[in-house]
């Protein structure tokens, strides 16, 4: 895993997740019965399967996140905080704001509202074998109204949000060489976009040129981006998820 950068989407406001996010950022929300942050849970898992360089994509209440975490060195890991940038809207346009900060040639895509006991070591194995730019991991038996993608033996044929027949969930976590920032400045230079979404615009793009395969695995995951979902995480789906050796 020594050539691989976990991009951590952190910058959202969790307006779902209101009031409670009036006192926290939303990743830094305490769960289980020591109040572990989600972001930390998130990194730890990493962890385990040797990430150790981060990029921390932040905007609201960003100094939550810098104060716990600092420069990552006290978890033995590395970590960069990059604030949003207003000329670039979007997952992509985020991307491409940290483009000069990326020291790694594949980079992993994880948006930190979602919780899974996914094992990184297989996907990463699974994109380098697979010759692609890009990996996505999908579900295929998670049932979700919108985000899906379409396959064919491993390979992406269509993404969309709404679903017109039984497709597999799109997770949004993927792997992404990084080559396929050229596509994202093809989109600001020449087509003068400012808001670039990463499922929206990015993946397309690869799936038009047969560059996006599909890493076909059912995990546990969650999306915690409501009062509701986020309420229902107790120490015991924890513990089921990660192991209580972790997430103590």
């Amino acid at each position: 895993m020594e050539n691989l950068q976990a991009i951590l989407f952190c910058g959202g406001k969790g307006s779902r997740l209101y009031p409670i996010t009036d006192f926290f950022q939303k990743v830094m929300v305490p769960v289980g019965k020591n109040g572990k942050p989600l972001l930390e849970i998130v990194i730890d898992h990493l962890y385990s399967f040797g990430i150790r360089d981060f990029i921390t994509l932040v905007s609201y209440r960003d100094n939550l996140i810098r104060r716990y975490f600092g420069d990552g060195s006290k978890k033995g890991i590395s970590i960069q905080y990059v604030i949003d940038s207003p000329n670039f809207s979007g997952t992509g346009g985020a991307l491409y704001n940290i483009r000069n900060k990326i020291n790694k040639e594949n980079l992993l895509i994880y948006y930190t509202d979602i919780l899974t006991n996914l094992n990184f070591i297989n996907f990463y194995d699974f994109y380098l074998k697979s010759g692609s730019k890009g990996s996505v991991w999908v579900d295929p038996e998670w049932k979700i109204s919108e985000g899906v993608v379409e396959v064919e033996e491993n390979n992406v044929k269509s993404v969309s949000r709404t679903p017109p027949h039984k497709d597999y969930a799109n997770t949004g976590i993927s792997i992404l060489h990084y080559s396929v920032i050229d596509h994202i400045e093809e989109l600001v230079t020449k087509r003068s976009k400012t808001h670039i979404d990463l499922s929206g615009d990015l993946l397309p793009i690869m799936v038009n040129e047969g560059t996006l395969s599909a890493y076909i695995e059912h995990n546990l995951w969650m999306d915690i981006g409501s009062v509701e979902r986020l309420s229902s995480i107790d120490q015991n789906m924890l513990d089921t998820m990660f192991g209580g050796e972790r997430i103590q």
